[in-house]
C-alpha cells in the first residue's frame, strides 16, 4: 500500500493551494482514498445507530438506537446485535443473536474453499460497485478553495462544491450528487477527508421513486486517524426532510463508530488492537 501511496504522490506533483487546483486536490484525495479503503477492511468496530423522529417544527418525538458489534468470521464480516437504546439486550435477545451467530459459525466453517473464495469475491465486488461514485466525484462538481482550518488538531484546506449545470452523468449515484452541494475538508498532509457537510438542492429519489429527499436535507461525515495508518468514519449525520408515498416524515439519523480493532490473518472469528 505505500508504493501505491507514494506513485500518487509522484504522479500528481506537489500541489499549491489556489482555487484552479482546487478539483487536483479532490482527485488526489479520491485516489488516496482507495488506498486508504484497502487498509480499512482489515478493521472490525462498534457501530451505534440512533434515530430521531421530529415534528414539523423539527422538535423531537422519539428517538431509538441500537448498536452493532461487526467483527469477521472467517474472512468476511459479520454484524451482531449488542445493544439496544443504550442498554444491553435482555437474555432472551442475547440468546437469539447469539444462536444467530452459532449458526452463522457453523456455516462458514462448512463451505468449501472454492465457495469461501467465490463468498469474498462477492463482498470485494459490492465494495468497488458501492464506490464508483467517488470516482466520479471530481467531474461532477466544480470546486473551489475557501479558506483553510484546523480539523482535529490538522491542518486542512476547505473545499466547496456547486454541481456542473452541463455534466452529463453516468450512474444514478451521480445523478443524486448533482442535486447536492456541500463543503468538504481535505487535510494538507495526506488529503485525506476529514469532515465533509452537504446539502440537497433539488428532490433527490430513490426506491424506485417511491421515496422522495426533499430540498434542505443535511449530511455531515466525520473521520479520524486509526492506528497512525488509516482513515476510517467517526460520525455521520442525516437531517431528513422527506416523503414516502404521500406522507411527509421528518427525522435524524445518526451514526457513531467506535472501538475499532484491526483483524488478523491468524484469528478466524474476531480483531484485536485498539484504535488510537
Amino acid at each position: 500500500m505505500l508504493r501505491v501511496y507514494f506513485s500518487l504522490v509522484a504522479c500528481f506533483g506537489s500541489l499549491a493551494s489556489a482555487a484552479d487546483n482546487a478539483a487536483d486536490i479532490v482527485r488526489r484525495s479520491a485516489l488516496v482514498d482507495q488506498s486508504n479503503d484497502e487498509l480499512a477492511k482489515n478493521y472490525t468496530y462498534l457501530e451505534r445507530e440512533v434515530e430521531r423522529k421530529l415534528d414539523s417544527g423539527g422538535a423531537q418525538k422519539s428517538i431509538e438506537s441500537k448498536t452493532w458489534d461487526t467483527t469477521f468470521l472467517y474472512g468476511r464480516p459479520f454484524r451482531r446485535l449488542v445493544e439496544k437504546d443504550g442498554k444491553p439486550l435482555p437474555p432472551d435477545q442475547q440468546k437469539k443473536e447469539q444462536e444467530r451467530f452459532d449458526r452463522e459459525v457453523a456455516k462458514r466453517e462448512r463451505e468449501s474453499d472454492k465457495d469461501r473464495a467465490h463468498a469474498v469475491a462477492e463482498q470485494e465486488k459490492r465494495r468497488r460497485e458501492g464506490r464508483k461514485f467517488l470516482q466520479e466525484i471530481a467531474d461532477v462538481y466544480d470546486f473551489r478553495i475557501l479558506g483553510e482550518e484546523q480539523v482535529s488538531g490538522r491542518d486542512a484546506w476547505v473545499i466547496g462544491a456547486e454541481p456542473k449545470r452541463d455534466y452529463k452523468p453516468t450512474s444514478s449515484d451521480a445523478k443524486n450528487l448533482m442535486k447536492m452541494h456541500g463543503k468538504v475538508w481535505i487535510e494538507k498532509d495526506g488529503y485525506h477527508w476529514v469532515k465533509a457537510e452537504a446539502e440537497v438542492i433539488d428532490t433527490l429519489s430513490w426506491g424506485l421513486f417511491l421515496a422522495r429527499m426533499s430540498p434542505g436535507t443535511r449530511l455531515e461525515f466525520e473521520q479520524e486517524r486509526v492506528n497512525d495508518e488509516v482513515w476510517l468514519p467517526r460520525r455521520m449525520l442525516i437531517r431528513l426532510n422527506a416523503r414516502l408515498m404521500f406522507k411527509k416524515f421528518d427525522a435524524e439519523y445518526e451514526s457513531d463508530w467506535s472501538n475499532y480493532r484491526k483483524f488478523t490473518s491468524d484469528s478466524k472469528l474476531t480483531g484485536t488492537g485498539e484504535s488510537n
